[in-house]
């Protein structure tokens, strides 16, 4: 600020710069002219009275003092820093101090230098040589006035060295943000001095490697933003502003401040075409038009950082910027009853979405364009199965039993632990055009549809299972996957029951916890998971032959992994990612959307080109056509 001198109040001790108790003891000839700036904004600008280390007095040009509490995080800006001819006083007062300080009458000295400084608060000197006085012996406030001599006269008294080496100090201690804050506070107060360039630029990047232990913390994302803004404004011919243009921009997007993040960004491609930092700077701007909704954009902007680099990690952040374009979401926002998806069902041109909170059915008719419509349907319920037939939708709940909703009336029948259901927790269904099967936490049961009625499924009959987590029916068999008692196989023309466990002779599954199930004409499938990692079996059912696959490794929720087989593909969701094994056997995966990420898969659909995954965080469908043209178009890698 050109012919001010600007005091940032921080609560920092490097620059407490609040006028402590002795700055109440000023007698001054001189009106001291300052503006206060609060942390709100409000601005008072008139004579500076005194200060008790709590609060200042101002006295406003009209009269009017005003005694406010010291604005930490606020700003003192001097309207008139520049040093008169100290009266001789002063001057008396100074030499009278430092010449006690020499004869080792520290008590007289002290009260020496207060004198004069009370006499002429704009003596430069009087401030530097008590700063030399106090730092001596070694108390706090010499800081204070080695800043204070150097506001009244920069050129005699700079403090850059001095700043430099406290800060250096407080970083080696691990104090990020303390010397971030200081370096800060410095160059903006003196923009003139020859280390203001560099202490911006090292107090911006300070204040990101504080970030980056609490990237939630939205006053250190507000703190960084202002440090590099600042920076490259204040000095964009210095050598540190192309990279830190590119962490502004990063800082951007962070923020949720896609248009100027784009501008910010564009600036840098333009200003800087062959920075080794363009690969970052093109990503970034992909996520920043991500933001915007421009999908074309962000894909052409994957396309360059895959154009630009060879590094794997950037590499990957590309394709994963290059899927938000086949991706799209739809949550509460967008009028799903709730975030958490528990099962999908394909019935036609309507795909049943089952939540914690409902159901919801969306007309996909075209698929560019998918309708969400509400329902009143098991309103309330965590739904947790669905299955069709082409009158009935089967609804499984965790709590209410089985609901059959029928498609022709718009009536509903509910049917409970009292009907012959083995709780009214419903896990898994499978049906056919003679019989449905329900299976839940406690059991598993049968529905003749010509009888009508259902029948619970136990030892009496053969089966030992318990705890039902997934079926399978086909015409010859029906398979029930089990949370602990491994897999069961029910044999529809004999009746014959027949176990398959971790360690059964027939074949060994890698867990006797199973999640899914999903086959092929040659083939069943079995997702599983144990303690720490997951995986799945293949059963080749020609020669009853298994085959073990582990998939990951996770510690929090190896429970999710959810297959899904369709037209020579087998589909793997887990919580990382989603895996496809191509017809040719080779593997490929598709990461979820940033809406997605992190959350727990909890279904999977397959249905031609797209792909639907239910997880904690919403509904999310990949037009694996769009993703595949992307890909192509970023490279082909």
């Amino acid at each position: 600020m050109r012919g001010k001198t600007v005091w940032r109040l921080e609560p920092a001790r490097l620059f407490l710069l609040v006028l402590m108790g002795w700055f109440g003891l000023l007698v001054s000839a001189w009106a001291i002219r300052v503006q206060v700036v609060m942390p709100n904004g409000d601005r008072y600008t008139g004579e500076w009275i005194g200060s008790d280390g709590a609060q200042y007095r101002i006295r406003l040009d009209g009269g009017q003092e005003l005694q406010l509490p010291l604005p930490v995080g606020g700003w003192v800006i001097f309207l008139d820093p520049t040093e008169a001819a100290a009266p001789p006083e002063a001057r008396q007062r100074l030499q009278a101090a430092l010449d006690a300080w020499e004869l080792g009458m520290h008590a007289v000295a002290d009260r020496q230098f207060q004198e004069a400084i009370a006499l002429a608060p704009r003596y430069a000197r009087a401030h530097y040589e008590y700063a030399r006085f106090l730092e001596a012996q070694q108390a706090s406030e010499a800081f204070q006035h080695y800043v204070y001599a150097a506001q009244l006269d920069p050129v005699r008294y700079p403090i850059g060295d001095k700043i430099r080496a406290e800060a250096s100090q407080a970083a080696a201690n691990g104090n990020y943000l303390r010397a971030a804050e200081a370096l800060f506070a410095f160059a903006r107060t003196f923009p003139q001095d020859p280390y203001a360039t560099e202490a911006a630029y090292e107090a911006a990047g300070y204040f990101q490697k504080e970030l980056e232990t609490d990237p939630t913390n939205a006053t250190l994302l507000s703190k960084a933003l202002l440090a590099y803004e600042y920076a490259t404004e204040a000095f964009p011919e210095a050598p540190q502003s192309e990279e830190g243009l590119l962490r502004l921009g990063q800082l951007y997007v962070q923020a949720q401040r896609p248009e100027d993040a784009v501008r910010v960004l564009r600036n840098f491609v333009e200003w800087y075409p062959d920075s080794p930092l363009s690969a970052e700077a093109h990503l970034a701007l992909g996520r920043a038009y991500l933001q915007l909704g421009a999908m074309e954009s962000v894909a052409v902007e994957a396309r360059i950082v895959l154009s630009l680099t060879s590094d794997p990690d950037l590499q990957e952040q590309a394709f994963a910027l290059a899927a938000e374009v086949a991706w799209r979401t739809w949550t509460t926002a967008e009028g799903l009853p709730a975030n958490e998806v528990f099962a999908l069902h394909k019935d036609g041109t309507a795909l049943w979405v089952g939540t914690i909170n409902g159901l919801a059915r969306l007309e996909v008719g075209d698929p560019n364009n998918p309708a969400l419509r509400t329902t009143p349907l098991a309103a309330g319920q965590i739904v947790r199965a669905l299955a069709s037939d082409p009158r009935y939708l089967w609804v499984g709940t965790s709590g209410a039993g089985l609901i059959r909703y029928d498609k022709q009336t718009g009536q509903s029948l509910t049917y409970t632990h009292l009907d012959g259901l083995p709780s009214v927790r419903i896990d898994a269904l499978a049906l056919d055009e003679t019989e449905v099967w329900a299976g839940g936490l406690k059991g598993l049961a049968r529905f003749r549809r010509e009888a009508q009625l259902w029948e619970p499924i136990g030892p009496e009959v053969g089966y030992t299972g318990e705890d039902v987590s997934c079926l399978l029916l086909t015409p010859e068999a029906l398979y029930v996957g089990t949370r602990r008692n491994g897999l069961y196989r029910y044999d529809r023309q004999t009746g014959a029951w027949e176990a398959f466990t971790r360690s059964s002779t027939e074949g060994r599954l890698g867990s006797n916890a199973i999640r899914s199930l999903t086959r092929s004409d040659s083939a069943l499938f079995v997702g599983w998971y144990t303690q720490d990692a997951k995986g799945y079996s293949v059963l080749d059912l020609p020669s009853r032959q298994w085959f073990n696959a582990p998939v990951g490794h996770d510690e929090i929720s190896p429970e999710h992994i959810l297959l899904h087989y369709q037209n020579g593909r087998l589909w793997v969701a887990l919580n990382e990612n989603l895996l496809v094994r191509q017809p040719d056997g080779i593997w490929a995966q598709i990461h979820y959307p940033m809406a997605l990420d992190g959350a727990d898969v909890e279904a999977v659909l397959a249905d031609g080109d797209f792909v639907w995954v239910g997880t904690s965080a919403g509904l999310g469908r990949v037009n694996t056509a769009v993703l595949q043209t992307v890909e192509e178009q970023a490279g082909g890698q």
